[in-house]
């Protein structure tokens, strides 16, 4: 189980000080979705416990992808993205004009849509898989860095059909959930009694 999503939604679901902030987070049962860059965790949560009869991993990530990506252009422009991060930073600025030999420029925006479509796809697939096999799960919590690059690309998938929730820096929910965690270990520890085979 991945307790990456679970210390997230503690993240998530509390204040600085552990007091409630998100009630469906802290009292409700609800689902993670953690897209991480080569594999994504959905633990299963009730009221903070993270249920590990349902719990589940998948070796699916965003990198594949963004490899992809970068083999795509390379192959229709030439243009070579170093790395994943400089790509990365390209999409999450938006800024999907590259420079070509003799002073041309090319869009590589529709490469990007094309592969997070299928990104965003094989998501909700795996989404539904795991509300079917838990179906008293209130909402899912669409996580990670994946989630900020998809989020566009699943909500125009669902059409709001879909009970999903996303959060801003959710890439960094799960650092902010590791440092809340030692800030309050006293708390935390409290928070932390069994509940159907699960624990922080």
């Amino acid at each position: 189980m991945g307790i990456e999503g679970a210390v997230a939604i503690l993240n998530i679901a509390t204040n600085d000080d552990l007091s409630v902030k998100d009630e469906m987070a802290y009292y409700g049962t609800v689902g993670v979705c953690e897209i991480g860059s080569l594999t994504t965790d959905f633990p299963i949560m009730k009221k903070l416990q993270p249920d590990n009869r349902f719990s589940h991993g998948e070796y699916f990530g965003i990198a594949s992808y963004l490899d992809a990506i970068r083999q795509d252009v390379y192959e229709k422009f030439g243009y070579n993205f170093q790395s994943r991060a400089k790509l990365v930073k390209r999409i999450r600025e938006s800024s999907y004009l590259i420079n070509l030999v003799g002073e041309r420029r090319s869009d590589i925006k529709p490469i990007v849509d094309e592969h997070f479509w299928r990104a965003a796809v094989r998501v909700v697939d795996l989404i539904h898989k795991r509300w079917a096999k838990y179906p008293d799960a209130q909402a899912f919590y669409v996580l990670g860095g994946g989630a900020s690059a998809l989020r566009p690309y699943i909500e125009e998938i669902t059409h709001g059909k879909l009970p999903l929730r996303f959060v801003n820096d959710s890439e960094w929910q799960n650092a902010a959930g590791y440092l809340k965690m030692l800030k309050n270990q006293g708390v935390t520890q409290d928070l932390n009694q069994p509940n159907s085979g699960g624990s922080w």
